[in-house]
């Protein structure tokens, strides 16, 4: 019975593949998946595939108000043919990146077919100086 001892054999060799993998010593660095850059980098995301289809931003405006708060100001455009309702909302981060806990909370914006309108948010602390603004479909 020759396939039976080649059958034992490739098992026991993979058998062995299995351990040799499983021995890799020293740390390892976390995968990050691709997708979760671009809200770490970018001030403008659209969370839905049906949003990255229909909305784009022409524009965004940012200022510092008299008392030192972060104003931003986003040029919000429906490229479809149709009216679309879409929730926006707004995280300002501090310099590192990182969330100043002020989060604010989605909105609702209709808006008719081709038709563009300002957003505006101003942040509430001062450490404010960046942000994303989300774009989804109503939910």
């Amino acid at each position: 019975m020759p396939s039976s001892n080649i059958l034992r054999g490739l098992l026991a060799l993979s058998a062995f593949g299995f351990l040799l993998c499983g021995c890799v010593e020293g740390p390892r660095p976390p995968i990050r998946p691709a997708y979760t850059e671009s809200e770490n980098s970018a001030k403008f995301v659209l969370l839905d595939a049906e949003m990255q289809q229909t909305i784009s931003c022409s524009g965004l405006q940012e200022r510092r108000t008299t008392e030192g708060f972060l104003e931003v100001v986003a040029h919000v455009r429906n490229r479809a043919s149709k009216p679309v309702r879409v929730e926006i909302n707004c995280d300002f981060k501090d310099a590192q990146g990182f969330s100043t806990g002020q989060v604010i909370p989605y909105k609702l914006i209709s808006l008719s077919e081709n038709e563009q309108r300002d957003v505006r948010y101003v942040s509430a602390a001062t450490e404010a100086t960046t942000y994303t603004i989300h774009v989804r479909k109503e939910r």
